[in-house]
C-alpha cells in the first residue's frame, strides 16, 4: 500500500465517529464505494487533482498528504500510527470581548503528524486540544474563525506568549506579558484598537494552555 492510501487508511481509522469511506467519497462527487476502491483496489491509481482538493478539505487535513510521491532511497513510507487525533472542542475562545464557555463536547478531530508534534511540543498527545478563535483583538496573529493548537501541561506561564485563558467568567485567547520581578501579568491584544489589561495577579486567571500551532483557511 502507497503513502496516499494508507495516510487515508489511517485518517479513516483515527476519526471513525465523524466520518467513513463512503461519506466521503459522496461528499467528493462520486459513488459511495469510490475510496474503498481507490484504498483496497489501487483504482483509480491516482486521485484527480479536484479530488484530491476536494477530500482535504472535507477532512480537514493538508492536501500534501493526498498527493502521490516516490520515496527516497531508504526512506520509509508512513506506517500505520504515524498519525494521531487531536480533540477540537465546541468552545469558542474569544479574541474580541470574551465568550463564556457553554460547551466542551468534542466536534471532530484533526490529524498530526506523530514525528511532528514530538518536535512541536513535549506534551503527550492526551494534553492537547484543538479549538476556534473568534473575533480581531489579535489581528494580525490571529484571526477571527482560526483553528489553534494548545498545548494543556502550560496551565503556568513562565514566559510571554499566546495563551488560552479563562478571565472574568470569558474564555479568551490573548498574548500574556509577564513581569517576574513584581510576580504579576498583563493581558496584550496584537490590535491596537484593544486596551492592555495591566497588573494582574496570576491567581486572577485560569490559564488553559499556550497557542503551538495556528491553522488558517485562506
Amino acid at each position: 500500500m502507497d503513502k496516499v492510501r494508507r495516510n487515508l487508511l489511517n485518517i479513516f481509522r483515527a476519526r471513525s465517529k465523524d466520518f467513513d469511506m463512503k461519506s466521503a467519497s459522496l461528499a467528493i462527487g462520486r459513488n459511495h464505494a469510490y475510496l474503498h476502491q481507490f484504498i483496497y483496489k489501487g483504482s483509480p491509481k491516482h486521485l484527480q487533482g479536484a479530488d484530491r482538493k476536494k477530500l482535504a478539505e472535507f477532512l480537514g487535513v493538508n492536501e500534501e498528504l493526498l498527493i502521490p510521491t516516490e520515496p527516497a532511497s531508504g526512506q520509509l513510507l508512513l506506517e500505520e500510527g504515524d498519525f494521531v487525533p487531536i480533540p477540537a472542542y465546541d468552545v469558542v475562545a474569544s479574541a474580541g470581548h470574551g465568550k463564556l464557555i457553554q460547551r466542551e463536547n468534542i466536534r471532530y478531530h484533526l490529524c498530526f503528524q506523530r514525528s511532528w508534534l514530538q518536535r512541536a511540543t513535549s506534551a503527550p498527545a492526551s494534553e492537547l486540544a484543538i479549538i476556534h478563535v473568534e473575533g480581531d483583538s489579535m489581528e494580525p496573529t490571529l484571526s477571527n474563525g482560526d483553528t489553534v493548537l494548545v498545548d494543556l501541561t502550560e496551565s503556568y506561564p513562565r514566559t510571554d506568549g499566546i495563551f488560552v485563558i479563562g478571565y472574568d467568567d470569558h474564555l479568551m485567547v490573548k498574548r500574556l506579558r509577564i513581569d517576574p520581578v513584581r510576580q504579576r501579568l498583563a493581558i496584550i491584544s496584537d490590535n491596537a484598537l484593544y486596551s492592555a489589561v495591566e497588573d494582574i495577579a496570576p491567581q486572577a486567571l485560569n490559564v488553559i494552555g499556550k497557542v503551538i500551532w495556528l491553522g488558517r483557511r485562506l
